[in-house]
């Protein structure tokens, strides 16, 4: 890591709130809560930037109450969680007992630890907020959507195609046949007869060639999944173009990247197919999975923090429409908290 390179922006650049000589202390006293002027000063803390003054500013925000020093130590819960090795490694103020050498020194030794942590997390934000950018799309696909936006075309063939969010894809017409290719995301296909020019569909390892039919294509982390909601499909892996796999209406069928071919399952329509109808339904299903659903509509971006959250089981009906509505359903349907830092919200305990 060079010497510019840094875990987390300066305190000085971090737009914190509330008039309580902390990080954006010129703004109005009532513009944040407590619990998020805490957080503001444990980012600070842990940034590696912060200065004596900093430490004595903090000190003085603490000492301003005891629900200030409440607030402080549960934001600290807070960072240890996302961590899992993250300490308060720098004291606001000197201690005014002797130094315990021995824990200081093994503070010293675990900072590393704690360093490689913090820049872990911060690599995976970091990752989640860029996923879904996809800056050339504009220049390798006919048509695409960004976080949040859905898309209707309609094909001089008169078949008809929806894209949803975050999916970009070519189309290629000729005399032998109409090829689309999936570059990432997911598209629901309704295709117009024409049996002298087949209706194939590229994504990944393998192509899906519609049989009469309308069927959803989603590519993803380096998986493809078809669903097939009226009549049928083949799908066939391109280094076996002589295995085709049929799937009828009301199954779903897998493959990988490297073409290994799932069997077709029967699925539930309803909620395979909610995002054409603006909504996500969920049965049974881990929060973590349903997270990770809604933050494919969402700028800002949901974080689950504390491993326990992961598998907390979900059912429920959201709405694509107004993904805060949807955030605050779990939130409160689960008696989790709500965080938001920056382009982040913190789901926790």
């Amino acid at each position: 890591m060079n010497d510019d390179a840094r875990l987390f922006p300066p305190a000085s650049s971090y737009p914190s709130a509330g008039a309580y000589t902390g990080p954006g202390a010129e703004r109005d006293a009532t513009a944040a809560p407590l619990s998020d002027q805490a957080i503001d000063w444990v980012v600070v803390a842990h940034s590696g930037q912060a200065n004596e003054d900093d430490r004595r500013r903090l000190a003085a925000w603490k000492m301003q109450s005891p629900e200030h020093r409440q607030a402080y130590d549960e934001a600290l819960r807070l960072w240890a969680d996302m961590g899992e090795a993250l300490d308060d490694s720098a004291p606001a103020i000197p201690p005014r007992r002797p130094v315990d050498m021995d824990r200081h020194a093994a503070m010293r030794r675990r900072r590393p630890a704690a360093l490689a942590a913090a820049a872990a997390i911060l690599l995976a934000v970091i990752g989640g907020l860029l996923h879904g950018l996809h800056y050339t799309d504009p220049l390798l696909s006919d048509y695409y959507t960004r976080t949040g936006e859905r898309r209707e075309l309609n094909l001089a063939d008169g078949s008809r195609i929806v894209l949803d969010t975050e999916t970009a894809i070519d189309v290629g017409f000729d005399q032998s046949g109409r090829r689309i290719r999936l570059l990432h995301g997911r598209a629901r296909f309704q295709v117009a007869a024409d049996p002298a020019r087949p209706f194939e569909v590229t994504a990944g390892a393998g192509v899906t060639r519609a049989l009469g039919t309308v069927f959803d294509v989603r590519q993803e982390n380096g998986r493809v999944r078809v669903t097939v909601q009226e009549h049928a499909v083949a799908v066939r892996a391109k280094a076996r173009p002589d295995l085709p796999a049929r799937v009828e209406a009301g199954q779903q069928l897998s493959y990988s990247d490297s073409g290994e071919i799932e069997r077709a399952v029967p699925v539930d329509l309803s909620v395979a197919t909610a995002w054409q109808r603006h909504k996500l339904i969920f049965r049974e299903r881990p929060l973590a999975e349903v997270v990770g659903e809604l933050n494919r509509y969402r700028k800002d971006k949901v974080l689950l923090v504390g491993p326990a959250l992961n598998q907390i089981r979900v059912t429920g009906v959201f709405p694509l429409d107004d993904g805060d509505d949807a955030l605050q359903t779990v939130t409160s349907t689960l008696s989790l908290q709500l965080t938001r830092i920056g382009p982040l919200a913190l789901l926790h305990r």
